[in-house]
């Protein structure tokens, strides 16, 4: 019996897996309703933090009177639009943009990757008392820190030999390096500002000392501690709020390193061939499509559906030159920029270099890639959360494709935004939506919860944060007639 109920708890795991999997070349399977949803429309469901996180994530309208009953059926409404479109798209097979299908693929290994975590370093942060204590006292006390700055380690190599030697002073140094001031360039530090390994090494300085050298992303440093100041933490109201966040920062820190250990472990075994003649190719088409800085407005830059859509009708064979090998997968330039895509990823703008950003996305994109292997091929049960996630960017994606290709056939917006209305009307005869009313009106909803998100910037995992704008003009319209 024993082994009869395993047998059928791997098997239930396997088809579970294997449903949430799917192909570039594949359509998503369509998923089974839950009980629990709380609107269903035609084969599309709606669960109840769907529209809870819809509220928390629209910044077109202030959010207060959700107590009403009508309140929260308008602001439901967009949602069931959506899928009301999302039945209409799935009947005619309109998903032929593969950056809609990545982009839930995308969604999908985000939760595989956070179970994967949670399973390997989970449990990784060990504080004993006497690290507490250690860190307890370095909260309260900042220090000032003298420091020499060198481009090259060489430099830094010089000057280090010269202080140890005792042919100069730090200070000696200072005026070698520095004709213009005889003094150092100084910077207070608190606890928690630096990397555990710098802070160990500054705070286990004694007045006058000097460190080693430093590397850093911009250059290496020699630092001498000039003063220590005793501090009030002003995070904290309490000793206890005082010990629990410092605890907190030092659990965040060891499993920031378990995290990275874990991941160099994996990466290790992978082998990676760069095809250069793939990046210069990469560079050119990045550099062509470098959008303008941000101004100081509320807009910033996204990658949209307009460079999604150049990327699918660029007609350069140049895109499709091999990029990279890793493990099992060969992504060309196509693949790669398709995933960028589909992560929202922004290219970077003129006013910064290209091949940092290409090395560094190239390196991210990579490392999620293998982790998410990981998590598929220890079936890890992601399947519940997932499901619901896909569901609810496949309602999001699927309406805006049966939106496009109802616009594409009316160049007037009046006359589409009529059709719009007229078509919704007559899919809701067709799929008429169930709606669990009880649970619409019982939802708790908290209005200092609510996030102001910008227009253009949305957050990725989050619910999409406003209603399609053809729904947007029928939302603001009754909206405005409520009371707020």
């Amino acid at each position: 019996m024993q082994k009869l109920q395993m047998y059928l708890k791997e098997a239930t795991a396997a088809f579970l897996v294997s449903v949430l999997l799917f192909s570039c070349g594949q359509r998503q399977p369509e998923n089974k309703i839950p009980a629990n949803a709380l609107v269903k429309v035609g084969s599309r469901y709606m669960m109840p933090e769907d529209f809870t996180h819809r509220l928390r994530f629209t910044p077109h309208q202030p959010l207060k009177g959700m107590t009403l009953p009508k309140k929260r059926e308008l602001y439901l409404k967009p949602l069931i639009d959506e899928a009301l479109f999302a039945n209409a798209a799935n009947s005619l097979n309109l998903d032929t943009n593969r950056v809609y299908r990545l982009k839930l693929r995308e969604i999908e290994k985000d939760y595989v990757r956070e179970q994967l975590y949670n399973k390997e370093i989970g449990d990784s942060a060990h504080i004993t008392q006497n690290q507490l204590r250690t860190a307890l006292f370095r909260s309260q006390h900042q220090l000032t820190l003298d420091y020499l700055p060198f481009e090259t380690k060489e430099e830094a190599q010089y000057a280090e030999d010269l202080i140890n030697s005792g042919e100069a002073t730090f200070d000696e140094v200072v005026s070698i390096l520095d004709t213009v001031s005889a003094k150092a360039p100084h910077i207070d530090v608190r606890w928690g500002q630096l990397i555990p390994s710098i802070e160990d090494t500054v705070y286990n300085l004694k007045q006058g000392e000097t460190t080693g050298i430093i590397e850093t992303p911009s250059g290496y440093l020699i630092m001498r501690l000039d003063t220590t100041k005793q501090v009030i933490p002003s995070a904290a109201k309490s000793p206890e709020e005082l010990v629990g966040k410092v605890r907190q920062v030092m659990k965040d820190r060891q499993l920031d390193a378990a995290s990275s250990e874990y991941i160099q472990n994996i990466m290790r075994n992978i082998d990676v061939k760069v095809n250069q003649d793939g990046v210069e190719v990469l560079e050119q088409y990045v550099k062509a499509h470098q959008p303008m800085p941000p101004s100081d407005s509320l807009q910033q830059t996204t990658s949209d559906d307009k460079e999604i859509r150049q990327l699918f009708g660029y007609s350069s064979q140049q895109l499709d030159k091999p990029l990279v090998n890793f493990g099992d997968h060969e992504w060309t330039i196509r693949e790669f920029l398709e995933i960028v895509y589909a992560r929202g990823v922004s290219l970077p703008d003129k006013t910064k270099p290209v091949p940092p950003w290409i090395k560094n996305t190239l390196g991210e994109m990579m490392r999620d890639e293998v982790l998410a292997d990981e998590g598929f091929q220890q079936h890890l049960d992601t399947t519940a959360t997932v499901r619901h996630q896909v569901n609810r960017w496949d309602n999001f994606y699927s309406s805006q494709l049966y939106a496009d290709y109802l616009h594409q056939n009316f160049s007037n917006d009046s006359v589409y935004v009529a059709v719009v209305s007229r078509k919704l009307d007559s899919l809701s005869t067709l799929y008429p939506p169930q709606i669990d009313y009880k649970t619409l009106h019982q939802l708790p909803v908290d209005n200092t919860e609510m996030i102001a998100v910008k227009r253009g910037n949305p957050t990725r995992l989050a619910v999409p944060p406003y209603p399609n704008s053809f729904l947007q003009l029928e939302l603001s319209k009754k909206d405005s007639l409520s009371t707020h």
